[in-house]
């Protein structure tokens, strides 16, 4: 073999593995940028498609293997068919090496660990103590009674006032459940929770998890998300319920 055609193939191969570096951390810059890692999980955001082609595929690269521990087997059509979950519907899902999915999401999509036994939460009820607290799962909760005297709400995303005069029966801690509903104006209307998830743009497959307090079916507050008009702090309210939650996501 010519001396220059060996030299020459040494000078091709160092050139591709500099390119796959650049690659590699191009799909890195990818994934921080558009990713969110979530506990087994990484979604990666609709604004990806701004990028080039190239550097989405080793993105999504990235994320398999991160979230997989696995790169064998992984083909330039698995990451093609990934790409074209960002034109399907949401709930469209397809399936990876390595035990993995990919599944199409409001505003992006998910790659994730198949889980083939999932663990039932809905079945599990809380009673919350008024006053008091509670340890439900990895999640603490802690309530308290005051007079309402014109004091300011205060704007916490996980501490809630709700108006305890209107509370009537025992309130339960708990995952989303058939008929259950929460009022979404000042004027009485009211949703089934299954059609306030949907108008949300909130992905199917975050809607079990999400953790409710609530009298019967009427919902006082979607943790995380809001609470109902029906149980809001009014000028009329004499006296207040204070509920602080702190802790895991599910109810275990």
């Amino acid at each position: 073999m010519n001396s220059k055609t060996v030299s020459h193939m040494a000078w091709t191969a160092g050139i591709a593995a500099q390119a796959e570096e650049y690659l590699c951390g191009q799909g890195e810059r990818i994934l921080a940028q558009y990713g969110e890692l979530l506990p087994g999980e990484i979604r990666i955001s609709d604004d990806c498609l701004g990028e080039p082609s190239i550097l989405r595929m080793y993105g999504f690269l990235q994320a398999l293997e991160k979230v997989s521990g696995y790169r064998k087997d992984l083909s330039g059509e698995h990451l093609e068919q990934i790409s074209r979950l960002f034109q399907k519907e949401t709930g469209k899902q397809v399936s990876l090496p390595g035990g993995t999915t990919a599944v199409r999401v409001y505003g992006g999509i998910i790659i994730r660990k198949t889980v083939k036994e999932k663990v039932e939460t809905r079945k599990k009820m809380w009673t919350l103590p008024v006053p008091g607290r509670i340890q439900c799962g990895k999640a603490f909760w802690e309530t308290r009674i005051f007079s309402y005297e014109s004091q300011k709400i205060p704007e916490k995303a996980y501490t809630k006032w709700f108006d305890y005069d209107r509370i009537k029966k025992t309130l339960q801690i708990r995952n989303r459940r058939p008929g259950d509903r929460i009022m979404v104006t000042a004027q009485g209307g009211r949703k089934k929770l299954k059609d306030y998830f949907i108008d949300e743009k909130i992905p199917r497959e975050q809607r079990d998890e999400l953790i409710l307090l609530a009298e019967e079916e009427e919902v006082l507050w979607i943790v995380g998300k809001r609470i109902s008009e029906a149980y809001k702090i009014t000028e009329f309210t004499k006296r207040v319920l204070e509920v602080k939650y702190q802790g895991g996501r599910e109810v275990e």
